[in-house]
C-alpha cells in the first residue's frame, strides 16, 4: 500500500469504477480514495457504477465526479484539464475533510455470517420461508443498467 500511495502522489484523479451499473453499487474503490486523501494524498475519484443520487446519498457532498455528467469521454477530459489549470476549483473536491471524518471499518460479510451462525431454531424456520435460491438475481432484478456505448 505504502508503494501505491507514493506513486499516487503523481496524480490528481483516480478512476473508481465499478463492473456493474447498479442501485447502490458502491465498493471500496470509492472510500480508499477519501482515506487517502485525509493522508494528504489529494486525488479526486472519478466514479461510475450506481447512479449520481446513490453516490450522493452516501458520501460526502462534492467530492467526487460522476461520469453521467459529461456527454462523452472528451467532454469529462475538458473538464479535467480545466481543473487541472483551476486550483480552487479543484481544491473544492477536497473540502470535505475539513467537515468529515472517517470513522472505523465495518465488514458486513462478518456481520451477516456472524448474525447467520447465531439464528436460533425458531428464527431459523422464519428464515426458510424467505429462501432465495439465485441471490445475484435477486438482489440485481430492476436494480441495474446496461452499460452506455462509449461516444
Amino acid at each position: 500500500m505504502a508503494c501505491f500511495e507514493a506513486y499516487a502522489r503523481r496524480f490528481r484523479f483516480y478512476l473508481a469504477f465499478e463492473n456493474s451499473r447498479c442501485r447502490w453499487y458502491i465498493t471500496e474503490k470509492l472510500w480508499k480514495v477519501y482515506k487517502w486523501q485525509i493522508k494528504g494524498i489529494p486525488l479526486v475519484p472519478i466514479v461510475l457504477g450506481a447512479p449520481k443520487g446513490d453516490y450522493e446519498k452516501l458520501a460526502p457532498p462534492g467530492s467526487f465526479i460522476h461520469v453521467d455528467d459529461f456527454e462523452s469521454p472528451k467532454a469529462l477530459a475538458g473538464y479535467l484539464h480545466y481543473l487541472m489549470g483551476n486550483h480552487s476549483a479543484f481544491a473544492e473536491y477536497l473540502d470535505w475533510i475539513k467537515s468529515y471524518r472517517i470513522l472505523g471499518q465495518y465488514y458486513t460479510d462478518c456481520l451477516l455470517c456472524n448474525a447467520m451462525n447465531n439464528v436460533t431454531a425458531r428464527k431459523a424456520a422464519t428464515i426458510r420461508g424467505s429462501a432465495y435460491t439465485d441471490l445475484h438475481a435477486w438482489s440485481t432484478r430492476g436494480q441495474c443498467q446496461a452499460s452506455k456505448p462509449l461516444r
